[in-house]
């Protein structure tokens, strides 16, 4: 009797050992489970603020390359290059409407007269087609704008001005000296009498039209249509051999254009005077490549007052 209950008791006692070890292992298979389970929420807790971190570095990131812009890259653009010249366009106008009592006849750059000339081929429709032109590129430029993001900053305005007039001191004042002391008034053999208002106008229309005709359309035009016809041709070819290849012969042949243009209106031929001009032509050439239009064209405008200033 005495030895079943010891047995009873030591079966007892081993139930109850091996239920507390079932217990013990329960909770610990618990506790790994919480733990893991906290784990697993500190590291996405983690993970989420490295996310939020990120994205506030790169909306910084993206702030500050959008408060970082550079003025000579952003003056280069179409969009400030024809903004920045309508005040030029503008006072051209006014002056050649004012002096001539016409808004065609009289007289006028040579470069617009050609323009002119072109569209009145067609008549009324053909000015009319002028018009859409132009009403056509503001809307582009508008656009591109918006589409490009691009800032308006008011002093990039002030600092293209005062660049262009910096530039035209060096490249016309003292060449214009130069050139005055060997042919005196070469540049102003319009075959017309100019007074000093019709030399300033005719100034301020050759900075607006030439640099377009010249360095915008034959230059900027037929190189962009060159590189745009490479690369349908050979899209993954790399083409800078053939752009500076082109870059170089077209600032050539449009600067040799531009010097011989000045002959047609009226201006009689000098040898002295061509090349100087077809120098001229390449060194705007490549302020155009390098500032874009406007800078170009108001050097251009600043440099032909200077040389009224000193020739009448």
């Amino acid at each position: 009797m005495a030895n079943r209950q010891l047995v009873l008791k030591s079966a007892e006692n081993k139930k109850k050992t091996q239920t507390q070890k079932k217990t013990i292992a329960e909770k610990t298979a618990n506790d790994t489970i919480r733990s893991i389970a906290r784990k697993s929420k500190n590291t996405a807790a983690v993970k989420k603020t490295n996310t939020t971190k990120t994205k506030t570095g790169n909306k910084k990131k993206k702030s500050t390359k959008a408060k970082t812009v550079s003025y000579y890259a952003l003056t280069r653009t179409g969009y400030y290059g024809f903004s920045s010249t309508l005040p030029l366009l503008i006072i051209y106008q006014i002056m050649a409407f004012y002096l001539n009592n016409s808004m065609l006849t009289g007289a006028r750059s040579g470069a617009e007269s050609w323009i002119l000339a072109l569209f009145s081929f067609l008549g009324t429709p053909g000015f009319i087609l002028l018009g859409a032109i132009g009403a056509s590129l503001i809307v582009y430029f508008y656009l591109q704008k918006k589409k490009k993001n691009i800032p308006e900053i008011k002093s990039f305005y002030l600092l293209m001005f005062i660049e262009s007039i910096v530039y035209s001191f060096f490249f016309g004042a003292i060449v214009m000296r130069i050139l005055k002391f060997v042919i005196p008034g070469i540049i102003l053999q319009t075959g017309m009498p100019l007074s000093k208002s019709q030399a300033i106008m005719m100034s301020l229309g050759a900075g607006y039209f030439e640099e377009l005709v010249f360095r915008v359309i034959l230059y900027g035009g037929i190189l962009y249509l060159v590189m745009y016809s490479a690369n349908k041709i050979k899209p993954k070819s790399d083409h800078k051999t053939l752009m500076m290849f082109s870059m170089i012969i077209l600032a050539v042949l449009t600067s040799l254009a531009f010097a011989f243009a000045h002959h047609l209106t009226g201006e009689p031929f000098s040898v002295y005077a061509f090349w100087f001009r077809a120098i001229s032509g390449i060194i705007f050439v490549i302020l155009y490549q390098l500032r874009g239009f406007g800078v170009a064209a108001y050097t251009h405008a600043f440099y032909d007052l200077w040389i009224v200033i000193e020739a009448v």
